[in-house]
């Protein structure tokens, strides 16, 4: 990302796809951790799969996993982050790929028993030791899940962000650009955590409050894209000195990250509700198949006092 607008302006201007496409940022700091982080996982993996004899790509979490690193790091060395600086609607792709698509894949993914096994056998046991029903670290997990917790910080940082002053701290400033996307991430997987609720602490939240739940954030999003879309003028004035990419001026690129926002951000939301209502459905049906298959015990006649059976009457099936 460029230190500062200025430093944009001396950008050749973007005019086709191939000029999007073809701009990364490669020694971002953030994106190496993800690729680190995502090679350790996979170590991880590896050890944990042949230990259980299986093949590491049997399991759905697998690909959601390594599609969920993808993600990340598209994101962060790819041109949503080498144009942050430049096209505002590039910026909002960049967050919405952040909190919305890498961190509930890396929770679909429950990567905590192959970062486990990543480690040495030592470090292993010490680490599953604080991961006891009783212990510290566990409990504060649990405290910071609750939804009373994360459904405020998730729409806090996302209001917080886009206060006129703090967003432009981070176009100017790597180190706050770097914490925005920070904070987004741990936010969003805080957030997405009691939908989806992985290893170690599963989710309390039945199927019908995980609706609700998701439903609670939706208005606020768009409340906040809504005005980004509808204001007649320029919100981040550092975008007024950037490059015209795609002949799009400050105006026009604001109205369109407020649109992206606004539809494709609700439309992930409502991928997200679409998910939770089949899987219910699903769940609801095998229980009622496994209920229907569970053998029925029939109560025969009463004996009567002196030992014998009572006659059945006329009709009755035993």
């Amino acid at each position: 990302m460029p230190d500062s607008p200025s430093a944009a302006s001396d950008v050749e201007v973007a005019r086709s796809f191939g000029d999007l496409v073809s701009r990364w940022e490669l020694g971002d700091p953030f994106s190496i951790l993800v690729l680190i982080a995502g090679a350790v996982y996979m170590f991880g993996l590896m050890r944990l799969s042949a230990r259980a004899n299986a093949s590491p790509l049997e399991s759905k979490r697998v690909y959601a996993g390594v599609a969920g690193f993808a993600a990340l790091y598209i994101a962060l060395a790819g041109p949503f982050d080498a144009f942050a600086a430049e096209a505002f609607w590039l910026h909002m792709i960049q967050h919405l790929v952040i909190s919305m698509i890498g961190a509930p894949l890396l929770l679909l993914a429950s990567p905590m028993p192959a970062y486990l096994w990543a480690m040495p056998e030592t470090v292993r046991l010490g680490a599953g030791e604080l991961f006891r029903e009783d212990a510290p670290v566990k409990r504060l997990l649990r405290w910071l899940i609750d939804p009373r917790i994360t459904v405020p910080l998730f729409i806090g940082t996302l209001y917080a962000w886009h206060a006129p002053w703090l967003f432009s701290a981070a176009l100017s400033n790597d180190s706050v650009h770097y914490l925005q996307h920070l904070t987004f991430f741990v936010s969003a997987a805080l957030f997405w955590w009691p939908i989806i609720g992985p290893a170690p602490v599963r989710s309390k939240l039945s199927y019908p409050q995980r609706l609700v739940y998701l439903l609670l954030v939706v208005t606020p999003t768009a409340v906040l894209a809504s005005i980004i879309t509808m204001s007649r003028s320029v919100i981040y004035e550092e975008y007024l000195s950037t490059p015209m990419h795609w002949n799009m001026t400050a105006l026009e690129d604001q109205t369109m990250a407020g649109l992206i926002l606004w539809i494709p951000g609700n439309a992930l939301y409502l991928a997200g509700l679409t998910a939770i209502f089949f899987t219910w459905a699903s769940k609801e049906s095998k229980e009622a198949v496994t209920a229907s298959r569970k053998p029925v015990r029939r109560r025969g006649p009463k004996p009567q006092r002196g030992g014998t059976l009572q006659k059945p009457p006329d009709g009755d099936l035993n």
